[in-house]
């Protein structure tokens, strides 16, 4: 199975408990997490965790970094040292959500499509690169089941790039001999539900499935 995950969360706030139910019923499970997410960190968010470091002796680059914070103009594009250190917490939050329903690390994948890595709230272009980034990540699993992102109402447009980027990808691996048993759902909760005629699939979750997913 491989669920993608436009930004490092769409996976559990959408389809958090099917996630968890799949793992734990022992399907052999790979999420992939399409962007880096890094323009939803705020910086106080990385100021805390650098002081968390710093308070730890782990290494000291709070004030270097609350400086360059400090330094930055509205309508500048994020300098490229604070995203990268954003793309790590998201990383990390990712992996924790990940690892407290027993997920190997090594099935959790990282693209870092290159069409989000603007430093700024509108998107570039998606482009062949996306695309195949996607395709190499499938050749190597070669998926049974494929879950999207079908939400595209986002309003800054990346669930609907990723979902073409990953449909481009599966459209051009269509000859492979895999892909015959391939099935593909699309799911959706983070800006759209589904109009009830639309479902084709509900899977319902126990109470203690629910507090896992919240979890």
């Amino acid at each position: 199975v491989v669920i993608f995950s436009p930004h490092p969360d769409d996976d559990v706030i959408s389809m958090g408990g099917t996630f968890i139910r799949l793992v734990q019923q022992g399907h052999d499970v790979h999420v992939a997490y399409q962007t880096s997410g890094n323009v939803a960190v705020h910086d106080d968010v990385l100021l805390q965790q650098l002081d968390a470091a710093r308070e730890m002796g782990l290494g000291n680059r709070y004030d270097e970094i609350k400086a360059l914070i400090d330094s930055k103009k509205e309508g500048d594009r994020e300098p490229r040292e604070l995203l990268d250190l954003k793309a790590a917490i998201r990383r990390s939050e990712a992996r924790a959500a990940t690892r407290s329903f027993g997920l190997q690390e090594s099935h959790v994948h990282f693209l870092n499509l290159p069409f989000y890595e603007t430093g700024g709230i509108k998107k570039g272009e998606r482009t062949s690169k996306d695309t195949d980034i996607i395709i190499s990540m499938l050749e190597e699993i070669k998926p049974n089941q494929i879950y999207l992102a079908g939400d595209l109402a986002d309003p800054h447009g990346t669930h609907r790039i990723c979902t073409e980027a990953a449909l481009d990808a599966i459209n051009r691996l269509d000859g492979e001999e895999w892909m015959k048993e391939c099935h593909v759902w699309l799911y959706r909760g983070a800006w759209m539900e589904w109009d009830i005629a639309k479902v084709d699939m509900a899977v319902p979750l126990s109470p203690d499935e629910m507090i896992k997913k919240r979890y």
